[in-house]
C-alpha cells in the first residue's frame, strides 16, 4: 500500500468518526459523555494499524476506565454544555477536513483544540493518526498512550501501540511482550481475541515461532468457532 493510499484510508476513517459523533449527540441532545458507539468486532489480527489506516477510533462499553474515557462536559448549565458539545464537534470536523486534505499539521492543531474542550480517547486517536501520517513516531506514541489511559479496555489502541513499537522503535521482543500482557489484562473480554491474534503475528515476525503457535492455540480456546482458521496458521508454521 502506498503512502497516498494509506493516508486516504486514514482520512475516510476520520470522516466516519466525526459523522458518528455528530449523529450521536444530535440524537441524544443532552449533557452526556462524549463516547462514540462501538463498532469493533473479532478479526484474525493480521491487519496493521499502519497498513489499514490507523486506529478506528471507536470505544467499547465497560472496562476499568470507561467512565474516564467518556470525557464528560461538566462545567456550566446544560445550555453551556450543549455549546461545548457543538464546539467540540465543529473542531473535530475541522480536524477531519484538514486530515483529508493532507494538511496533517493543521489536523494536529484542531485535534489539540478539541482536547482543550474535552479530554476524550477519540480525539487522541485522531491525533495518533495525524502524527502517524507525519511519521512523528514519538508524538504518535504519546497520543496512543493518552488514548489508552482514557480507554484501556479498547483493544484497537493496544494493537496500534504494539505495531508502532514493533515497526517504528527499537524495543525488544521482551518489552513488546510486557505491553501485550498489560493489554491482555485490560482489554474488553469480548474483543481481546483480536489482541491475541495480532500479537501472534508480531511474535512470528520477530522469529518467535513457538510463542506464535502458542498464541494461536490460545486463540482457539477464546474463540472455538474459528478454530479451523487458527489451526491453519499453526499448520503453516509447523
Amino acid at each position: 500500500m502506498t503512502p497516498e493510499q494509506r493516508n486516504l484510508i486514514l482520512g475516510i476513517l476520520a470522516v466516519l468518526i466525526i459523522l458518528g459523533i455528530v449523529f450521536y449527540f444530535n440524537k441524544k441532545n443532552e449533557l452526556s459523555p462524549l463516547t462514540p458507539p462501538s463498532q469493533e468486532g473479532e478479526d484474525t489480527g493480521e491487519s496493521s494499524p499502519f497498513s489499514e489506516g490507523g486506529v478506528p477510533a471507536t470505544s467499547e462499553g465497560g472496562g476499568e476506565n470507561s467512565s474516564q474515557s467518556a470525557g464528560s462536559i461538566t462545567t456550566g448549565t446544560p445550555e453551556s454544555g450543549a455549546e461545548q458539545q457543538a464546539a467540540f464537534n465543529a473542531t473535530m470536523a475541522k480536524a477531519s477536513e484538514a486530515f483529508v486534505k493532507g494538511d496533517y499539521n493543521l489536523a494536529v492543531k484542531y485535534y489539540n483544540d478539541a482536547l482543550k474542550i474535552v479530554k476524550i480517547d477519540v480525539a487522541y486517536s485522531g491525533l495518533f493518526n495525524a502524527y502517524t501520517a507525519l511519521q512523528n513516531w514519538p508524538k504518535a506514541l504519546e497520543a496512543i498512550n493518552q488514548a489508552i489511559e482514557l480507554k484501556s479496555s479498547h483493544t484497537e489502541y493496544w494493537k496500534a501501540k504494539l505495531t508502532l513499537l514493533d515497526e517504528r522503535t527499537g524495543v525488544t521482543y521482551t518489552e513488546l511482550k510486557a505491553v501485550y500482557g498489560s493489554g491482555l489484562a485490560k482489554s474488553d473480554g469480548r474483543t481481546k481475541i483480536n489482541l491475541v491474534t495480532h500479537f501472534a503475528n508480531i511474535a512470528e515476525a520477530n522469529g518467535e515461532k513457538e510463542e506464535a503457535i502458542a498464541l494461536w492455540e490460545y486463540a482457539k480456546t477464546l474463540n472455538p468457532a474459528k478454530s479451523v482458521v487458527y489451526q491453519t496458521e499453526i499448520d503453516r508454521m509447523d
